[in-house]
């Protein structure tokens, strides 16, 4: 997802989509894009804050770390149960 913008100020963006830690932001300023924080907004929603010199907003989304946190934890559980019944 991409934004565009023509802030006053810093702010914080709201997204009507649900927060999760493996949401990427990055906000463009000066044409060079930049890594921004993700918050959490009225307990639900993604935020995301932008400085006053961003123009646009990039949302990324990344599950690829929860495969990654499976194929890990499968392969601790094989060894461990491996070493068990040697």
């Amino acid at each position: 997802m991409e934004y565009g913008n023509a802030l006053a100020g810093p702010s914080i963006l709201k997204v009507s989509q649900k927060f999760h830690p493996f949401w990427e932001a990055r906000v463009e300023i000066n044409g060079t894009w930049q890594k921004a924080e993700t918050t959490q907004v009225n307990g639900v929603f993604l935020g995301v804050h932008v400085p006053a010199a961003a123009t646009r907003v990039q949302l990324q989304f990344h599950p690829y770390l929860r495969w990654l946190e499976l194929v890990v934890g499968c392969g601790v559980s094989f060894g461990w149960c491996t070493w068990l019944h040697r």
